[in-house]
Parts: structure tokens; C-alpha cells; sequence
């Protein structure tokens, strides 16, 4: 039978073992609450990105020349700074982005910034060709076959699809300009 020492000395030492355990069930529970609130503080900043470029886009489509070139290289700085996102889908939010610029900058005959926008354009489209998984072969194929007038029919594409069915509104008043 254990004396009243040992008895003691047990209960001290599994008293201590009981708040060495809660000390690290505590300090478990704490750090899964810092990673949850860190979580939502990333879902957070990334969702307010994804928000003000949205906003940026929806402005652009109702924007003539040259509020919607300032909107796009907006648009663009937001993005380009926006490391936060996902990899892919900011590659592919940009390299939209830098189309629709060089459509505006072409149709605009600003030659030098429609070819500064359009080798972003395609700079980007090639991180989000990498990024995928493609062959370095096909999305450089993909890229190749990214003419000046198909680039301009998909820009046209989404633009109306996301504009009540019409082109971006600098569209029809660049071609007032010039009449």
C-alpha cells in the first residue's frame, strides 16, 4: 500500500499532467482560432479585390474612351498588386484585362499602348497556360493564334455579355469621334 507521501505525490503529478494537458488543449484551440480568423482574413481581403476589380469591369462597360482606359490600367494596378489571389484565376483576370486594354488602345490608334497592353496581355495568358498544367507548346500555340481581329471578336463577346448584349460603351462613342 502506498504511503500518504506517495499517495500525494501521485496526485501532484497527475494534477500536473492534467494542466500540462489543458495548457496544451488551450493553446491548440487558441492557434486553430488564429488560423480560422486568419483564413477569413485572407477570404476577406481577397473577396474585397475581387469586388473593387468587378466594379472596376462594370464601370469600363458603361465608360466612354478615355474614363474607361483610366478604369482598366486601374483595374490592372489593383490586380497586378493583388498577390493574394490565387495564382490562375488573377493570370486570367489579368490577361483579360490587358485585352480589353489593347482593343481600347487600338481602336483608339494608340498603337504604342495597344502593343505595351497586348504583350501584357499575352505575358499573362502564358503564366495562366503554366499555371494550368498546359505544355509551354500549346499555350504558346494558343497565344500564337490569339489574332489582333479574334482578340477583338472575344473582347466584343465578353463585353456584351456582360453589357445587356452590347459592346463596351467607348466602343459606339470612338466611332462618333472619327464620323
Amino acid at each position: 500500500m502506498p504511503s500518504g507521501r506517495q499517495s500525494r505525490s501521485k496526485s501532484f503529478l497527475k494534477g500536473q499532467q492534467i494542466v500540462r494537458l489543458t495548457n496544451v488543449y488551450c493553446g491548440l484551440l487558441l492557434l486553430t482560432l488564429i488560423g480560422c480568423t486568419a483564413e477569413k482574413s485572407v477570404f476577406k481581403h481577397q473577396k474585397e479585390v475581387i469586388d473593387n476589380s468587378t466594379d472596376l469591369s462594370k464601370q469600363y462597360l458603361d465608360a466612354d474612351a478615355p474614363q474607361a482606359k483610366e478604369l482598366l490600367e486601374r483595374n490592372a494596378k489593383l490586380l497586378e498588386e493583388a498577390t493574394i489571389l490565387e495564382p490562375s484565376g488573377r493570370a486570367l483576370l489579368l490577361a483579360m484585362t490587358y485585352f480589353r486594354l489593347y482593343c481600347l488602345n487600338e481602336r483608339s490608334s494608340n498603337e504604342v499602348a495597344a502593343k505595351a497592353a497586348l504583350i501584357k496581355a499575352r505575358y499573362w495568358r502564358l503564366v495562366r497556360g503554366q499555371l494550368s498544367g498546359a505544355s509551354l507548346a500549346e499555350t504558346i500555340k494558343t497565344i500564337d493564334d490569339l489574332t489582333p481581329e479574334r482578340i477583338e471578336q472575344e473582347i466584343d463577346a465578353l463585353d456584351a455579355k456582360y453589357h445587356h448584349g452590347r459592346p463596351a460603351n467607348y466602343v459606339s462613342t470612338l466611332h462618333h469621334e472619327v464620323k
